[in-house]
């Protein structure tokens, strides 16, 4: 059990954090028109995702971090984080721009 908690409380971090290297580089919103033209963030952000889910979903990967495979519910969780991430960072900087119009 331990091992499911720890595999989904990384793996929604990972898919958070991953989301992050798209926020920081908006101007309005995280995923605006032509925002997959970074090659080198995308290549990144690609090969962490693959890596991470090698380790989460393969046992012999995950059994030096302690990390258990994940049920499907587990996978949706982390993708809810990540477009959660998004969701948030999107109203704060909306919010922030409404503030300075002001």
């Amino acid at each position: 059990m331990r091992g499911l908690v720890r595999a989904q409380a990384v793996l929604a971090l990972v898919f958070a954090r991953l989301t992050l290297a798209y926020v920081v580089r908006a101007r309005r919103r995280t995923f605006e028109r032509d925002w997959w033209h970074g090659r080198a963030v995308a290549a990144a952000v690609s090969a962490t995702l693959i890596l991470q889910a090698l380790v989460t979903a393969v046992p012999v990967l995950g059994a030096p971090l302690a990390l258990a495979p994940l049920p499907p519910l587990g996978w949706a969780m982390a993708a809810a984080a990540a477009v959660l991430t998004v969701l948030l960072c999107d109203a704060l900087r909306a919010n922030e721009a409404r503030r300075g119009a002001a």
